[in-house]
């Protein structure tokens, strides 16, 4: 596996854990896929960049900006929790520039 990058969730809130912070380590095998790398704690006072849902297993992310300085929103979908939270893209929307 080839590891691209990280994308960084700075609070997300999950229930029964409350607000967390998150670290996705971004690799390729035959397509691009999010490995949690890490979660912590993080403060309740920042606003929520993402969105889990439990039932859907996914993650809809508001903003993510790529090094191109694009930003995206992103819907990530859990594709396996075996040894670890590994998450795949289903939707990604690039947002459109108010001109």
């Amino acid at each position: 596996m080839q590891h691209l990058g990280y994308l960084w969730v700075p609070r997300i809130g999950i229930d029964s854990y409350g607000a967390m912070e998150l670290t996705f380590r971004l690799e390729f095998n035959e397509q691009y896929l999010l490995v949690l790398d890490e979660a912590v704690e993080t403060s309740v006072t920042i606003s929520n960049y993402a969105v889990f849902d439990p039932i859907q297993q996914t993650i809809d992310v508001d903003e993510i900006e790529v090094p191109s300085g694009k930003l995206y929103s992103a819907q990530l979908r859990l594709v396996s929790s075996e040894n670890e939270f590994v998450f795949a893209t289903a939707d990604a929307r690039a947002y459109s520039s108010c001109a």
